[in-house]
C-alpha cells in the first residue's frame, strides 16, 4: 500500500498500536484501578539484571492486580531498559492473554543463573 506524501504529515493516517500484547476484550476493564496500578507498578520496573528474578516480578504484578486486562494493559510499563527492549520487539498482537505474557516473559528471562537463587 502505497501512502501519498502528505499523509506523513497526518500522524493519525499512518500510525497504528504495533504492541506485542492485545488487550482482552473479556468485560473485565477496570479503568478507575489503572492510573494508579500505573504508579505503583512504575515504581518497581523489571531491569533484567542478575539480582532480579521474572517470577518475582510476575508475582508482584499478580498480587497488585487482581484482574487480567489491568495486568496485560500495564505490563509494558513494569519493564525498562532491555526487557523492554526485547517486548517491542515481538510481532504486533502475538500475546492476547496474561497466562501468555507470563509464561512468555518468564522464558525469555529465567535463566540457569537464576535457578539456584529461587
Amino acid at each position: 500500500m502505497e501512502i501519498a506524501l502528505q499523509d506523513y504529515l497526518n500522524p493519525g493516517r499512518t500510525y497504528s498500536n504495533r504492541s506485542a500484547i492485545k488487550l482482552p476484550k473479556d468485560g473485565t476493564e477496570k479503568f478507575g484501578d489503572s492510573l494508579e496500578y500505573l504508579f505503583m507498578v512504575r515504581q518497581n520496573p523489571f531491569h533484567e539484571t542478575i539480582s532480579e528474578h521474572p517470577h518475582d516480578h510476575i508475582e508482584y504484578l499478580e498480587d497488585m492486580m487482581d484482574d487480567e486486562y489491568n495486568r496485560c494493559k500495564l505490563f509494558p510499563f513494569s519493564l525498562e531498559g532491555d526487557s523492554r527492549k526485547w517486548l517491542d520487539q515481538l510481532p504486533t498482537g502475538s500475546l492476547t492473554y496474561w497466562e501468555e505474557i507470563r509464561s512468555t516473559f518468564i522464558n525469555q528471562f529465567f535463566d540457569e543463573t537464576r535457578y539456584w537463587d529461587v
